[in-house]
């Protein structure tokens, strides 16, 4: 296992889309602002990647706000994304179970914890095994704006 160089949650990826600068997320972003970050569940491909499932208190452009925790070597914190939209989305093994966590709901007493074998992700195959971990308990703190670009 591996920590990514930064924990970080993306709430508007620019890349080399130099137009996204005037995206109203942007004109709205102060740097250093404080902003509340809560961890509702985590996804987990075992051997392979642990992120955490987040609902940061600020605009987001990323459909599934996420924050990578471990990556291990060949799956790089960016497949967070790939994992998460081929479980959480529509039509997803997972997708009730990421609409709990969305709205906030907790899981009852020894529940929370969904298993899908089989599962494709873009790049990585079709023969994952991944794991949704809705927490009876989130974990919330502070996180701060930054830009990267």
């Amino acid at each position: 296992w591996k920590f990514p160089n930064s924990y970080h949650v993306t709430s508007l990826f620019i890349g080399g889309n130099k137009k996204k600068l005037n995206h109203a997320i942007m004109q709205n972003h102060k740097e250093g602002q404080a902003v509340g970050v809560t961890v509702r569940a985590l996804i987990y491909v075992p051997d392979k990647l642990v992120a955490g499932i987040v609902f940061p208190k600020c605009e987001i452009e990323n459909e599934y706000p996420h924050l990578t925790l471990m990556v291990s070597p060949g799956w790089a914190p960016v497949v967070s994304n790939a994992v998460i939209k081929a479980t959480c989305g529509k039509n997803g093994v997972f997708e009730q179970a990421y609409l709990a966590a969305h709205d906030g709901k907790l899981p009852a007493r020894n529940a929370g914890v969904h298993v899908a074998d089989n599962v494709a992700i873009e790049k990585k195959g079709d023969k994952n095994e991944v794991v949704f971990i809705l927490l009876r308990e989130p974990i919330t703190f502070d996180g701060y704006l930054k830009a990267y670009h």
